[in-house]
């Protein structure tokens, strides 16, 4: 029999056609004649072993006993989904090839072969890739099915993860939470976690920033000019000397600018030294990676960066409108051309009002995001073929569904092209400095508009102005002239979208310059698949909450991150796990000299910690929720201030709400 294991039962459902597998059966599917059968794993159906399994000793937690480090790992089959575990293993045993359908990733590769491995597996293993569920891909994926070999890798790299993730987590978790509670700490746990430390990190020192911070003071002049005998004004910027200014290039001497000022003013008039005029051409923007369309969804939309993968997963699996989301690239195959017409056709008969912008794309032009040597483990997220009607999405459904529309339309319109102007001044000895540009193709812009005008797209909200025709030695009257004190501005908290491009960017938190190229060129903190649920848990867990759409850490949050040594929290060591990782996934580097490198990293860290004093803050009011025991945290809504659990949305208990008075006006 070929047993066919997908992920989720939804994929055995969009399978079932293609491969025959029509009979319902407890748990699975098969063909008529049972020589197939498809499956379903329900996410992990397995995971680590807690540490009492290595030993009754470990049941208490006792710092003398740290560190744990197996010398041979356990799984163990999680109690809810035990039923369908039980099929499964029945099914291999019946098994003559597995056919590992899970998504195409790393945890999709583990969710199988840890199975696999369990069950002592060792026949003939084959690999179903395809990153849409649409009927044509799936048809495309079942006729070219592969060897598991090419991506069993895959499976060591998270594997690895998940075993590192173990010793840090268990390990320093119980270390912390024993030495805090020998100090007073009242809370249950204090987690400490291989990424979502290196995360909260990120947001105690920006909140510190923030705090810190001292504004300091500094004055700009604006001159209105305008070109002589015309009536068209334009703004020209004072560009003051160096010693006057700052590390930031600004004025920082008050006196010397409205000397400045007044003696520009004087003078009447500004004397054209230079007129530089060149071509901007902005090519058009690669399709979609998760991490991008969650940044474009909370700054356009204020979705939180989970609510914006559980969408993209919905379009995907359940609609099956768009493609595999959970990837770090926004390139295209070259064999993905062959599908333009019929995406665009689905694209056309699901969106009626769409049709006179696809009839105006050039399905013939090629951007730069079909390059096949750029693609990682999957290809940016665009439509797919497959037939439906827009109404049937929800409005959010819809919203995420349009961007990723764009995106891929965005492609087939032309370089976007403006001629940018610098024209330099001289005045009464100070110089200015005027830019402005000129539209010569609007191209694949005008997807990113709204009204035809105002940009979508970050940065692009255009204020640049149109010049007049000016040239060399040319004199320009002065209207007007304001001298504007300003003040320079803290550091602006976390959102979900600057979270999330900190974490994918980390290398810009990182002083050493060999370090920084590292993890600039190869990783970030966390992966597409997790930072977003790692946001979440630390939310969850009580070390940061949110007010509107700030993310700011608790005081708690803030303790246990003084607390902990700087290997731990800092993002350079944990971007390079990361790295380690993905290169055990190429084939670079063993999972075994990975684990041994982990084991010794966290035997450092205990022998170092275990005998410190370990102080936590203390939630104020409530210390952990009557109803699950987790701490409670201070939250905002509507009404008011009131404590919830941490735990929200599991558990929802909440007390001591402060509504705002209601107002008797009608």
């Amino acid at each position: 029999m070929r047993l066919f294991i997908c992920e989720k039962p939804s994929q055995a459902v969009n399978l079932n056609a293609i491969i025959g597998t029509t009979l319902r059966k407890e748990g699975f599917n098969q063909s008529s004649d049972s020589k197939i059968a498809i499956t379903w794993c329900v996410g992990h159906l397995l995971e680590q072993a807690s540490p009492e399994e290595y030993g009754e000793q470990y049941k208490s937690w006792n710092v003398n006993l740290l560190p744990i480090i197996p010398t041979s790992w356990k799984m163990v089959v999680k109690k809810e989904t035990s039923k369908q575990f039980t099929v499964i293993k029945g099914l291999v045993k019946k098994a003559s090839e597995i056919v590992i359908a899970t998504d195409i990733d790393r945890e999709g590769e583990t969710i199988a072969w840890e199975l696999l491995k369990l069950f002592g597996w060792q026949g003939k293993t084959s690999r179903l890739w395809s990153s849409s569920n649409n009927d044509d891909a799936l048809r495309k994926a079942v006729s070219q099915i592969q060897d598991a070999s090419k991506t069993y890798p895959m499976y060591l790299a998270g594997l690895g993860r998940s075993q590192a993730d173990w010793l840090v987590g268990m390990n320093l978790t119980r270390l912390y939470t024993t030495l805090a509670k020998q100090n007073g700490f009242m809370g249950k746990v204090l987690s400490v976690g291989r990424v979502q430390t290196p995360t909260l990190n990120l947001i105690v020192n920006r909140d510190r920033e923030i705090k810190n911070f001292i504004p300091k003071p500094f004055w700009t002049i604006g001159l209105t000019l305008s070109k002589e005998n015309t009536m068209q004004p334009f703004m020209a910027n004072w560009q003051p000397n160096e010693h006057l200014c700052d590390e930031e290039g600004r004025c920082v001497n008050e006196q010397a600018a409205r000397q400045a000022l007044v003696q520009m003013k004087n003078a009447g008039h500004a004397s054209i030294v230079s007129v530089e005029t060149k071509r901007a051409k902005s090519h058009q923007p690669l399709c979609l990676s998760l991490s991008e369309l969650q940044t474009q969804c909370s700054r356009l939309y204020g979705m939180e960066l989970q609510h914006t993968l559980d969408v993209a997963q919905a379009l995907y699996e359940k609609h099956k409108v768009t493609t595999y989301p959970r990837t770090d690239c926004g390139y295209l195959q070259t064999a993905m051309i062959s599908e333009i017409p019929q995406i665009l056709a689905a694209i056309k008969e699901a969106d009626p009002a769409i049709i006179d912008t696809v009839n105006g794309i050039d399905a013939t032009l090629r951007s730069r995001v079909w390059n096949d040597e750029k693609i990682t483990a999957h290809h940016g997220i665009v439509p797919t073929t497959q037939k439906f009607n827009i109404n049937s999405l929800s409005s959010i459904e819809r919203q995420v569904y349009e961007l990723i529309r764009r995106y891929y339309l965005a492609q087939f319109l032309p370089v976007n092209e403006v001629n940018k102007t610098v024209v330099e001044f001289e005045c009464a000895g100070e110089t200015l400095i005027s830019r402005g540009q000129q539209l010569v193709v609007l191209g694949w812009k005008k997807l990113f508009t709204k009204m035809g005008s105002e940009s979508e797209l970050e940065g692009e909200l255009d204020t640049n102005q149109s010049l007049p025709a000016l040239s060399q030695g040319e004199k320009c009257p002065i209207v007007k002239g304001d001298i504007i004190a300003k003040q320079t501005s803290a550091p602006k908290p976390y959102t979900d979208d600057t979270l999330l491009n900190a974490m994918i960017n980390i290398n810009r938190f990182v002083d050493d310059p060999k370090l920084k190229k590292l993890l600039k060129e190869n990783a970030g903190l966390g992966t597409e698949a997790t930072r977003a649920s790692m946001i979440k848990t630390l939310e969850q867990r009580g070390y940061i909450e949110r007010q509107k759409k700030a993310i700011m850490s608790t005081a708690v949050g803030q303790s246990l991150i003084d607390a902990l040594p700087d290997i731990v929290k800092n993002p350079g060591m944990t971007a390079l796990w990361e790295q380690a990782l993905k290169d055990i996934e190429l084939g670079q580097q063993t999972l075994e000299s990975f684990m041994t490198r982990q084991g010794q990293f966290i035997k450092i860290v205990v022998e170092n910690t275990s005998q410190q004093k370990i102080h936590i803050a203390q939630v104020e009011g409530l210390k952990t929720c009557p109803e699950c025991g987790k701490p409670m945290v201070k939250r905002k809504n509507d009404y008011g201030s009131f404590w919830g659990c941490s735990a929200y949305p599991n558990c929802k208990h909440m007390i001591n709400i402060k509504r705002k008075k209601q107002s008797n006006k009608k």
